[in-house]
């Protein structure tokens, strides 16, 4: 699952939908809106329409049926989301009744893909939406349809039976690996730049050859190499747009810098003793040199990349984390930095728990 940034603005005011949203701009894509490297254009520094309640707030999953003509990509919409204004124990009946009133208002389209979906990932700022499946392809999606059905009011009165909705052009692109993977991401800085890391320890970078993203070519047809096992997951650098940070069933992360003609990491460590399955790198402008590690054990591992410094001549370091929990009880499936709190971590795991984790927090040693 990923999140789209439906309402964007800048730190320097409100950018008007119709400047950068496609459906708005006659399916053009406005690469001005995120085709930049200013501070104020990255995700750790968005701020939105609605960071105020109540909010609404647009999504994106994939499924993994069991008939592979049953998956579907899901585009939602949480709307009318408004603050929590008691706890569960304290709420008095008049509180329950004004609760009762204030319930979101959930829904969702589906666009059929046949076979199952193992990632996805949106492009911060336009519905773009990058698909890893489990038959070896990358498709890419513009989910702008659904999003503009989603915005429709909902019809008062008696609930009809609604046609099922087609969606059969939101596919508008698609390229293939020799296996299939899990690890994808766009660039925050370079609009239409994508990079995928597939089973066979291969990782690609693919750009936009044009401003609808309806064709991608590979900037180099020899790919980073130098992981022994699947790539895992990938993550640009939020501050140097040519750096990017991988994490492998090798148990190793390792650090590229895309420029360089050889394909070869520019650093690596051994940062868990089993499958490295997820990272996230810290956007927070003081915070940026935080990358943050989910290995299969349940274990959370902070790095400060700064104290890679030593070793770059070496090109493989040996660092410790700064901070290391082991409190979920089965592998982590998905973790994520809070863009706007440099301090908070959110944690997904196959225990069926989410938890988030401020570091900011001191320990009181009273307790």
């Amino acid at each position: 699952m990923d999140y789209l940034v439906r309402d964007r603005c800048t730190l320097d005011g409100f950018e008007p939908v119709a400047n950068w949203f496609p459906a708005q701009a006659n399916g053009q894509l406005d690469t001005n809106a995120t085709n930049t490297t200013t501070d104020a254009s990255r995700p750790g520094n968005v701020r939105h329409k609605k960071d105020a309640f109540p909010m609404d707030v647009y999504m994106v999953a994939g499924s993994q049926a069991e008939k592979r003509g049953d998956n579907r990509l899901y585009v939602m919409k949480w709307g009318d989301m408004h603050k929590t204004t008691f706890e569960d124990e304290e709420a008095s009946d008049s509180e329950e009744e004004e609760a009762r009133v204030k319930e979101p208002v959930i829904r969702y389209e589906a666009i059929p893909h046949r076979g199952g979906i193992n990632r996805v990932r949106s492009m911060q700022g336009t519905p773009i939406v990058a698909a890893w499946t489990d038959e070896a392809e990358v498709a890419i999606f513009n989910v702008a349809p659904a999003i503009n059905e989603l915005d429709q009011p909902i019809a008062s009165g008696k609930c009809k039976v609604q046609t099922p909705k087609k969606y059969s052009g939101c596919k508008i692109a698609s390229f293939k690996h020799k296996q299939e993977g899990y690890a994808l991401d766009w660039s925050s800085s370079t609009f239409g730049r994508l990079a995928a890391g597939s089973n066979d320890a291969a990782i690609y970078l693919y750009k936009s050859a044009d401003e609808t993203c309806s064709s991608f070519v590979k900037e180099h047809q020899v790919g980073l190499q130098g992981h022994k096992g699947s790539v895992e997951d990938l993550q640009w650098s939020p501050s140097q747009d040519h750096v990017l940070a991988s994490c492998s069933s090798d148990r190793t992360i390792k650090l590229w810098d895309v420029r360089a003609t050889q394909s070869k990491a520019v650093m690596s460590w051994v940062a868990s003793d089993c499958d490295i399955n997820v990272i996230s790198w810290n956007s927070a402008a003081e915070t940026r040199f935080l990358l943050a590690s989910g290995d299969d054990k349940g274990e959370i591992r902070i790095w400060d990349l700064r104290m890679l410094q030593p070793f770059m001549n070496k090109k493989t370091a040996e660092i410790d984390p700064i901070t290391q929990i082991h409190w979920h009880s089965d592998a982590i499936t998905s973790i994520q930095f809070e863009p706007r709190e440099e301090s908070v971590l959110a944690v997904c795991s196959a225990d069926n728990k989410m938890t988030l984790w401020d570091f900011s927090v001191e320990i009181d040693e009273a307790e």
